[in-house]
C-alpha cells in the first residue's frame, strides 16, 4: 500500500511562488485557513486552504491561487481502511482583470491592418474577453475559473512550473490590453474560502494584506469582514 497523502510541505508553495515570480508576477498576499479558523464544510480530520494572490505590475490583473486539502474522502463509512488515501489536494485558479475600453481594443485591431471581415474573430480570440481560454496547464475550466478537481495525493501535486507557465502563457496574450494603475472596483467575495470553510471571512481578512489590496483596487466589495 502506498503511503497516505499528507498536507503539502511549505516548500511546495515556495516553489509555486518562485515559479510565478519568474514569469513576472508579484505575490502580495497569502492566507492559510484551517479548522482552527472555521469548521470545514464536510467531516475531515485534516483540512487546509492556502490562498495566494499575485498581481502584474502596472496592469489591472490579480491572480488568485487556492490549494484546498483534506482527507474528507476517507471519512465516508463505505471507504474501507485499505482504500483510504489520506489528504488529497485541489488547485483552483481565478483571474480578476480590467480590460481597456472596447473602443481602444478595436482601434488596435484596425491599425493592425486586419481585414474587416476578421475583426469579430480577432476579438473572440482574446482570452477572458469574450471566452475562457481553452486550457491552462491542463486544468479544466468554467467561466474564467480554472479548477484542478482530480483527487491527487500530495506526491502527485501539479508541478509549480507548469502552473506558472500555463498562467503566464495566457496572460502574455492580454497584458498589453489591460488597464494600467488601479482597478476601479473589484468584487472579492471569492477571496476567502467561504464554501469550504463557512464563516471564515472575518478571520481571513484579518490575515490578509489589505493595505496592498487598497493600493491595487480603488473599491473592493462583497465580503464580510473586509472593512474591519
Amino acid at each position: 500500500m502506498n503511503k497516505l497523502g499528507k498536507l503539502a510541505d511549505r516548500s511546495y508553495f515556495d516553489q509555486v511562488i518562485h515559479a510565478m515570480r519568474m514569469r513576472g508576477f508579484v505575490e502580495f498576499a497569502e492566507v492559510t485557513t484551517t479548522a482552527k479558523d472555521a469548521k470545514y464544510h464536510v467531516p475531515a480530520t485534516e483540512c487546509r486552504n492556502t490562498a495566494m494572490f499575485f498581481h502584474l505590475p502596472q496592469r489591472t490583473l490579480i491572480i488568485q491561487l487556492d490549494y484546498n486539502e483534506s482527507d474528507s474522502y476517507d471519512q465516508y463509512d463505505f471507504i474501507k481502511e485499505e482504500e483510504k488515501i489520506g489528504v488529497t489536494g485541489c488547485w483552483s485558479i481565478e483571474f480578476h482583470m480590467e480590460f481597456l475600453p472596447f473602443k481602444m481594443i478595436s482601434q488596435r485591431i484596425v491599425k493592425a491592418n486586419i481585414p474587416s471581415e476578421e475583426w469579430d474573430s480577432e476579438i473572440n480570440k482574446i482570452p477572458f474577453f469574450h471566452r475562457s481560454p481553452e486550457s491552462i496547464a491542463g486544468f479544466p475550466h468554467s467561466s474564467g475559473k480554472i479548477c484542478y478537481s482530480q483527487r491527487n495525493s500530495t506526491c502527485d501535486k501539479v508541478d509549480p512550473e507548469a502552473i506558472a507557465d500555463g498562467i503566464g502563457d495566457v496572460i502574455d496574450q492580454i497584458a498589453d490590453i489591460l488597464e494600467g494603475g488601479q482597478f476601479s472596483e473589484l468584487q472579492v467575495t471569492g477571496f476567502p474560502p467561504y464554501y469550504t470553510f463557512p464563516g471564515c471571512e472575518v478571520g481571513f481578512w484579518n490575515k490578509f494584506n489589505r493595505s496592498e489590496l487598497r493600493r491595487l483596487v480603488r473599491r473592493a466589495w462583497g465580503s464580510d469582514g473586509l472593512k474591519r
